[in-house]
């Protein structure tokens, strides 16, 4: 039923509370295997967490600049929705009353997909990253006896606490996705049914 509901109207997959707690005791588990873990050499351990802790970062960015990309997209449609709301009493005046209930549900139910996927997308650049290999943590690592290791579980530590962040970012981005294609859809809908009905009077005419 949900994947029939999700046609009209997304939703994201949150998961249970049980898979929350998994989840949760499944990070405490990797972070314990950071903490334990004693590599040698480290050069090529150090690389990798470097490389993935950029991968992080750019998978970040991605999210929040397409979610830029889709604000802008809303903010352009804004005006020519404005513009269409001020051409609806036209159709009062020559549609008939079950070709206007349709136009409007088409404009109201387009519009609430711009307003969903502009709250997708706000919600998306308000989650913020909380972990990172700052000043702080490298002043402490002054105290290790082998510096590259520990800056090797700093990296790595921080990669994993920000992994669930990141990917919270993400989901939230592609829900703003999913909104913006159905507006689009919906306003297409919207469109070819206003110009369907606006010909059909011309077609009467001639005919007679």
């Amino acid at each position: 039923m949900s994947k029939y509901s999700d046609i009209i109207w997304p939703r994201l997959d949150r998961g249970s509370e049980a898979d929350r707690h998994k989840l949760k005791k499944s990070n405490e588990k990797a972070i314990g295997q950071i903490e334990r873990a004693n590599w040698k050499p480290i050069d090529s351990i150090l690389e990798e967490a470097r490389r993935l802790a950029l991968s992080e970062e750019e998978r970040r960015k991605s999210a929040d600049t397409k979610a830029a990309i889709y604000l802008a997209i809303l903010a352009a449609v804004i005006p020519l929705s404005a513009t269409l709301i001020k051409d609806l009493p036209t159709s009062f005046r020559t549609f008939e009353y079950w070709q206007l209930v349709i136009q409007i549900g088409l404009f109201v139910w387009t519009m609430c997909y711009l307003l969903a996927a502009g709250i997708w997308a706000f919600r998306t650049i308000q989650v913020s990253v909380q972990h990172r290999v700052d000043v702080d943590e490298l002043v402490k690592l002054s105290n290790q006896k082998q510096v590259d290791v520990a800056l090797c579980k700093e990296i790595l530590k921080s990669v994993r606490n920000n992994r669930d962040t990141v990917n919270e970012k993400i989901s939230r981005m592609i829900m703003a996705h999913r909104f913006l294609k159905h507006m689009f859809v919906s306003f297409i809908l919207f469109l070819i049914w206003t110009g369907f009905m606006g010909v059909i009077p011309l077609f009467c005419l001639s005919a007679a």
